[in-house]
């Protein structure tokens, strides 16, 4: 299932907020369409609902593709490296999603 949770931006150029939908785990057989939005260019684009004016929200991102056995961690720069060794570490040691402490609970609305 994806994990993905509705955030308030604050757009740059008209100062209003605005909801925006960030994606956190998407797997590309159960999520197609994110996976669209990703491949595009999209996924990670932030609209404002008053100005228009567009901006890319910079977040951390687990993609995985089980038909290619295929699992890529996308991290913020220096922000989350620690982030992503711990996962691999994980990976590798079997635990990954057991008490991690990045983890958060996914967001069904």
């Amino acid at each position: 299932m994806a994990q993905r949770e509705k955030v308030i931006i604050r757009c740059m150029d008209c100062e209003k907020d605005g909801l925006y939908e960030m994606w956190n785990d998407i797997n590309s057989k159960t999520n197609q369409e994110q996976k669209k939005q990703l491949l595009s260019g999209h996924l990670s684009q932030y609209i404002c609902p008053h100005c228009h004016s567009t901006r890319f929200v910079d977040h951390p991102m687990l993609y995985y593709s089980p038909d290619h056995e295929l699992m890529i961690q996308c991290v913020m720069m220096d922000h989350d490296e620690h982030l992503a060794l711990e996962t691999f570490q994980a990976i590798q040691d079997g635990t990954f999603g057991q008490n991690m402490n990045w983890a958060k609970p996914i967001n069904t609305e």
